[in-house]
């Protein structure tokens, strides 16, 4: 497509896919997420929580991921076809999520975003 361009992919509903994505997914939220979360909120150390550089179903997601796009319908959009999609007049203000629980990296105040007029997309605190 070409640097800065998209695409957009109609891919075909594959429950052994998503099964298996879940799982992997699944194992990086309980066994590094969830305990590293709980590790820094009591004062340890979060790094023996830090997840491998690839889990064990890694490269067949990959392969999976590829044969599903190569087999799915394709929109190519070159970055000279894109732009920005426009902000309203004056932005739009927007509630960040209340925070999940305790911990020294929750925000004590709730935080709002404001989306404003400008280039490119909206940024995010």
């Amino acid at each position: 497509v070409g640097e800065g361009g998209g695409a957009i992919y109609r891919v075909r509903r594959d429950p052994e896919y998503w099964a298996l994505m879940y799982g992997a997914l699944s194992d990086f939220w309980w066994q590094s997420v969830v305990p590293g979360k709980h590790a820094l909120a009591a004062g340890n150390d979060p790094e023996r929580y830090r997840p491998a550089d690839n889990h064990p179903v890694t490269e067949q997601l990959k392969n999976r991921s590829r044969l599903l796009a190569n087999a799915s319908k394709q929109r190519k959009i070159a970055s000279r076809d894109m732009r920005p999609s426009p902000s309203p007049p004056g932005g739009v203000k927007v509630p960040a999520p209340a925070s999940a629980g305790p911990g020294p990296y929750v925000r004590s105040q709730p935080q709002v975003t404001t989306y404003g007029p400008g280039p490119g997309p909206p940024k995010l605190r």
